[in-house]
């Protein structure tokens, strides 16, 4: 019978967790026989007790374990152990293999925030429950939703986040860009006179590193991140591989490491002579808060 006709989401829920521990507690008791079967069979000890110094368990403990509604293990016992509720959650997730699977796919400061969030809320993919998710600020829940994608993706469960999306009809945007593109569009705060007016009054009050830096990335468009590194490209001995003053680019598709991403890749940057200088009188190594964007 489908458990759908029967309960309410959660408590159909909560009935398959029960019924995969009862299946999983089954296979362990069957497992447990064989192995008894096998050692009276060395020992030549029938029945229940302790033969060649070892204990044997009658299956019929486990497999006849009751469950509650709760799914917390025996009536009037604790609730099950670490090691119950490894056989209904699955193998623990290798955070440092994760952590390589991303690093194929974005840069180290995406994969750190990705690690960040999926660790936070792994428990939706276990569960199947996303309530907590539909809480979470539109903009936020995107990167968690990412995350869990990323890492659904790993653990071979895409179709389990695929029905968990459908389920509780979370989407890949935050349902205001139409509003939020009029409302740029129109807000005289931030046209390009306002960000140009701005920028002078910053370079005049900030010290000649930052103000270099803030100009740097104004005239050739890079991110803070890309600049950093175009930065310490330029001050290495890769700056001749790197700029080409005769066509004048900055050639970032030859650092692919660096510069070439799954999404908002940069492959060359239109600068002259000026712009280089301005580029080399920034320290090698910017601040870290370059990089961050702050």
């Amino acid at each position: 019978m489908n458990c759908s006709s029967c309960f309410s989401s959660s408590e159909c829920h909560s009935h398959n967790i029960r019924c995969r521990l009862k299946k999983k507690l089954r296979l362990l008791g069957e497992e447990l026989s064989s192995c008894n079967a096998a050692i009276n069979e060395r020992s030549g000890c029938n029945g229940w007790g302790r033969g060649d110094s070892l204990v044997r368990i009658p299956p019929s403990s486990i497999s006849n374990i009751e469950i509650e509604n709760n799914g917390m293990g025996r009536k009037g016992f604790e609730p099950l152990t670490p090691a119950m509720s490894r056989l209904l959650d699955g193998p623990p997730i290798d955070w440092q293999q994760f952590q390589k699977f991303l690093l194929q796919r974005m840069t180290p400061k995406t994969a750190e925030d990705r690690i960040r969030y999926a660790k936070q809320h792994s428990g939706v993919l276990k569960t199947g429950d996303a309530t907590l998710l539909l809480q979470v600020p539109p903009n936020k829940r995107i990167h968690v939703m990412k995350a869990l994608s990323s890492l659904a993706r790993y653990t071979g469960q895409q179709d389990t986040w695929r029905a968990i999306r459908q389920r509780y009809g979370l989407q890949w945007s935050t349902g205001t860009e139409k509003l939020d593109a009029f409302t740029r569009f129109f807000d005289d705060s931030k046209d390009l006179d306002t960000m140009l007016k701005w920028l002078s009054e910053a370079l005049q009050i900030l010290p000649s590193e930052y103000a270099n830096f803030f100009l740097f990335c104004t005239l050739t468009g890079m991110r803070a991140s890309e600049a950093v590194e175009a930065v310490r490209l330029l001050h290495s001995s890769s700056s001749t591989y790197y700029y080409n003053p005769e066509q004048q680019v900055l050639q970032h598709y030859r650092f692919p490491d660096i510069f070439i991403r799954r999404t908002k890749a940069i492959y060359i940057s239109v600068v002259n002579d000026e712009i280089i200088d301005i580029a080399r009188k920034i320290d090698k190594n910017p601040p870290k808060r370059f990089e961050n964007g702050k």
